[in-house]
């Protein structure tokens, strides 16, 4: 009898032990593993060209190694500085030139109160054909004077404040024209120094005289 309780003892430490086991594995088994996977960042969704088409986003196609956008030529910077843009340069101005123009070339003349100008002060020997327009408001005249003169000291008649050409070469003359409109006058040209006029009384006294030069 003793030894029935023993082994009914035996048996109930037994089964004890196993409940005791059961219950601790199925606290553990019961609960799901935490993963230990650190949370990844959300992607930037990538911008296509046709998106950026269509909303005005800059595409992520033409991103620089980095991450920046290619700078555009005038767009501010980082710093708030503007990127440099090519300024573009004015060729420069066309100089006068002192080299006489090749024989039969046209030369400009423009008759104003009180002034002669011309479009150059030389020619090459041989056939010119002065271009002469009245841009002042009266009535004007143009003479051609072939002389060693210089230009203030042509002989002029006291009686009509006019030159007197026929003390002098007279090359070409153009009688008196109208404001507004334009002469062409012809003449063959050999090589020296000439005075150029508008000998309408007093004009010449006034300033209406330059000097000439025929290489």
């Amino acid at each position: 009898m003793r030894r029935y309780h023993t082994i009914a003892g035996i048996a109930v430490l037994v089964s004890l032990a196993l409940l005791v086991a059961c219950g601790g594995g199925g606290d553990g088994g019961g609960k799901t593993p935490t993963s230990t996977r650190p949370a990844t960042k959300a992607e930037t969704p990538r911008v296509t060209r046709e998106t950026a088409a269509l909303t005005g986003t800059p595409t992520t196609d033409t991103a620089t190694p980095g991450g920046q956008l290619p700078a555009t030529p005038g767009a501010t910077q980082p710093g708030g500085q503007p990127s440099a843009t090519p300024v573009p340069t004015q060729p420069p101005a066309p100089q006068p030139s002192n080299t006489p123009p090749p024989s039969g070339q046209t030369i400009g003349v423009s008759l104003r109160e009180f002034s002669l100008a011309l479009s150059a002060g030389t020619a090459a020997a041989g056939s010119v054909t002065f271009n002469v327009s009245n841009d002042g408001t009266g009535l004007h005249d143009f003479a051609v004077i072939k002389t060693d003169l210089t230009p203030d000291a042509l002989p002029v008649d006291p009686a009509t404040f006019q030159v007197r050409l026929s003390e002098l070469n007279l090359v070409a003359f153009q009688p008196p024209f109208g404001s507004g409109t334009s002469v062409q006058v012809p003449v063959a040209l050999s090589a020296g120094s000439y005075v150029l006029i508008c000998n309408i009384a007093s004009h010449y006294q006034a300033g209406m005289r330059v000097a000439f030069a025929v290489r």
